[in-house]
Order: structure tokens, then sequence, then C-alpha cells
């Protein structure tokens, strides 16, 4: 009765930001690609060169490897940032320096890696490609006439 007392004590007294957030992917995986990349002004895969934890947000700096979408070229370094709750559940993506991702964000660096996107690690989002490189040139097509 006394764990459940004071862990109840604990929760009501926890900040709003201390809530993690919880994202219900619908659809096939498919049509949760689609989505993602309608939704995002920039997807791309990049290599991560650093990772910094100076303050209660971390930030890395990725090499881009490929662009699907948005203003960003092979080879330039961007910054992301994520954040995480005191829950460990993550509010963001918190990339780990030597490995690549896949982004789907929106414009203006840093770029935030949301949990609620398919954001992910390159290796587990393998199959998201074969799909991006399709809607990457009808992108292309529509926006060039």
């Amino acid at each position: 009765m006394t764990r459940v007392l004071a862990l109840l004590m604990y929760a009501l007294f926890l900040p709003e930001s201390a809530e993690a957030i919880v994202c219900v992917a619908k659809g096939s995986e498919s049509k949760q690609v689609r989505t993602e990349f309608e939704q995002s002004t920039v997807v791309f895969s990049g290599y991560v060169l650093d990772v910094a934890h100076d303050s209660d947000v971390p930030t890395a700096s990725l090499s881009v490897i490929q662009v699907w979408k948005g203003s960003i070229e092979v080879g330039q370094t961007v910054t992301t940032s994520a954040e995480e709750s005191v829950f460990f559940y993550g509010d963001g993506v918190v990339p780990q320096k030597g490995t690549a991702l896949l982004v789907y964000a929106n414009e203006g660096q840093p770029f935030f890696l949301s949990s609620c996107s398919r954001t992910r690690i390159l290796d587990s989002a393998t199959g998201d490609i074969p799909l991006l490189n399709k809607l990457s040139k009808k992108s292309r097509y529509r926006l060039g006439g």
C-alpha cells in the first residue's frame, strides 16, 4: 500500500513536460511511408558524425547520405535535435555516433528527430527505401512540370 501511495504521489507532482508522447501508426506500412513523405518537407538518410549532450536537448551532426525530399544535398552536414522525457520514453530519436538514420522532418535546422515520425536507425528502415525512391521520382515529376 505504501508503494502504491508513493507512486501515486510521484505521478501527481510530475511536470507536464515529462509526459511521454504516444503515437499510433495507421494503415499499411506503405501507406505510413507515403503519408510521412507527404507530411515532411525533408526526407534523407545521414551518418551520425557527432553527438553533443551539452544541454537537456541532445544535438547531433549528420553527414547526408541520400536525399529523397528537401533542399539539402548529399555530403552536406546538418544538425538535428531530440528531446527525452524523464521516464526514458523517447519524445525523439536520440542518435548514436557512428550509426546511420533515416530522417523524416520539416525544414529548419536543427531538424527535430521525432519518435512520432518514421525517423529511425537506417538498418531498421530498409523497407522504406524502395517506396521513397518511387515517391521521390513522382515528386520531382510534379514539381518539374
